[in-house]
């Protein structure tokens, strides 16, 4: 049976772009790496990313057809929202608008995968109980 995720493909269109982004942006460590792909993850986070140099411009993302909103495929848990949107605007990040209702809000990497940053009451209960369910 499936227990956790273990990484998420990204494409990116410069290796070594997307790293020094990554790294100096999000605070995500390399793993490992080759010349046209690297593992990276977050301190004390299960789940990592797995960039993958490509020519293909599909990017993480998708719209909705009945609402028409575009959503991000992957969401980061952030305990101080605003703060951190600050801190993406002031690195030049595309962000969209802080959505306290929602509890939080999107903003893409520099080959524009979208992605999302909330604090919602589920994130926060698990992080401090993971043994909590996560049925709703």
């Amino acid at each position: 049976m499936i227990t956790f995720i273990t990484s998420v493909e990204v494409p990116v269109s410069n290796l070594d772009k997307a790293l020094s982004w990554y790294t100096k942006i999000l605070q995500f460590q390399v793993m490992w790496r080759d010349e046209q792909s690297a593992f990276i993850a977050l301190a004390g986070e299960g789940t990592r990313l797995f960039l993958v140099q490509t020519n293909d411009e599909k990017r993480l993302e998708f719209t909705n057809t009945n609402t028409g909103v575009v959503h991000n495929i992957i969401d980061f848990y952030v305990e101080n929202l605003p703060a951190f949107h600050a801190f993406l605007k002031q690195h030049g990040v595309e962000v969209t608008e802080l959505q306290p209702k929602a509890m939080g809000f999107g903003f893409r990497d520099p080959d524009g995968n979208f992605y999302g940053a909330h604090i919602d009451q589920l994130s926060y209960q698990y992080k401090k109980n993971p043994t909590i369910s996560s049925k709703v």
